[in-house]
């Protein structure tokens, strides 16, 4: 009886390690950074999400869009109402991370959060309500190997009632020196939000996008396959989600 303890015991501490060993190997693997290429370049991409039905919409209906391709750069959209779509192409040159003087911004300067929500559909993100329908085509994807970073999203969402949130990376950035944002110069010169007071100002909210957006779950391998259907992953990182 002691023996076939003794065993058993043995057999159970074994098969401890052995979990803890396939788990880790296993978590290793899961969060390696993954390398998924470059971004597709601006019009093509457009071509091919139109082609392929990959564009979604708050009311699920495709038509009488207005598309606004960006660029490299610390790019700046001012927008209202009305139905769009939106694809970054990338930030600055592969990478090169943004930073509180380049990065792309959305700004509403006369809307107000209330009654708007955000929607993740697969790798894009949509922005609804108060008389918006905006699709921001890719926004969930990135590259995160070091010296190959890229994203397509936007760092920057500030809506003129009084609310500015920052992407984690920034927001770091900004709880660490919030004097780089230049927050009233930012407001009243590059936004012409000329009306804000000093009092305003003092109250302004920064904040994380993470506050109000939902999170990326499945958006990194929904990027890969699409980044794999263009053609555009590199030899090394083909088929690592499959293995």
């Amino acid at each position: 009886m002691i023996r076939l303890i003794v065993v058993y015991g043995t057999l159970a501490v074994l098969g401890l390690f052995a979990a803890a060993y396939g788990y880790t190997a296993w978590n290793e693997r899961k969060y390696r950074p993954l390398d998924i290429g470059e971004p597709p370049e601006s019009e093509a991409y457009i071509r091919f999400a139109e082609r392929t039905g990959r564009i979604p919409s708050c009311d699920g209906h495709p038509g009488g869009r207005k598309y606004i391709a960006l660029g490299a750069g610390g790019d700046r959209m001012f927008l209202s109402t009305g139905r769009f779509v939106i694809y970054d192409e990338r930030d600055t040159s592969i990478g090169e991370l943004p930073t509180m003087r380049e990065h792309d911004t959305l700004v509403f300067r006369r809307k107000v959060r209330s009654g708007m929500s955000f929607r993740k559909a697969g790798q894009h993100l949509l922005i609804c309500g108060n008389g918006l329908d905006l699709t921001i085509l890719r926004f969930f994807c990135r590259n995160p190997v070091e010296g190959r970073q890229w994203n397509n999203g936007i760092e920057e969402i500030t809506f003129g009632n009084g609310e500015t949130f920052l992407s984690p990376h920034l927001y770091e950035i900004h709880t660490e020196d919030p004097e780089l944002l230049d927050l009233g110069y930012r407001l009243r010169k590059i936004y012409e939000l000329e009306s804000v007071s000093d009092t305003e100002l003092a109250r302004w909210r920064v904040a994380s996008l993470s506050k109000i957006l939902p999170g990326d779950f499945l958006a990194p391998v929904a990027c890969y396959y699409e980044n794999e259907t263009l053609g555009l992953l590199p030899e090394s990182t083909k088929n690592p989600v499959r293995d």
